[in-house]
This record gives C-alpha cells, sequence and structure tokens, in this order.
C-alpha cells in the first residue's frame, strides 16, 4: 500500500488525493470480485444494484474516476458486504 502511495505522490496526487484514490481502487476491487464470485452478468449486476450496465463495466475496468467513496459504498451495501 505505501508504495502504490508513494508512487502516487510521485506523480503529483497530494497524499489526501492518493490516499482517496486508493481507497476507491480497492473497494472497485471488492465490488468486481464479489460480481465475478456470484456469477452474475454485468446486467444482472446492474439489474441488483440498481444501476446501468455500462456503470458495472466501468466498475470491471476499474475506472476509479468515475465514483465516489460514498456510491462504492452504496454499492457494497447493497451487496451486503
Amino acid at each position: 500500500f505505501a508504495q502504490h502511495l508513494d508512487l502516487l505522490k510521485r506523480h503529483g496526487y497530494s497524499k489526501d488525493d492518493a490516499l482517496i484514490l486508493l481507497m476507491r481502487l480497492q473497494l472497485m476491487k471488492i465490488i468486481k470480485v464479489e460480481i465475478q464470485r456470484r456469477g452474475w452478468s454485468q446486467r444482472e449486476a446492474a439489474r441488483i444494484l440498481g444501476v446501468s450496465q455500462p456503470r458495472i463495466a466501468e466498475i470491471s475496468t476499474l475506472a476509479t474516476e468515475k465514483f465516489s467513496l460514498e456510491t462504492l459504498v452504496k454499492y457494497l451495501l447493497r451487496l451486503n458486504l
């Protein structure tokens, strides 16, 4: 974790922004793995989470800039995680 934080800081991120980015990435990975573990298609996951299929595709590609921490936490709650 520290090595990733240092790398982001070297690329111009403030410590706070780097931490937030890493937190978003970790939450997205958890959601992505859980969807795969449950064997859901993107369409099925979208229906269950109450979002559009493209939003699930963005999670699958770890498009961190498209999600706030709050949104990711809501998805985790909907997955009962």
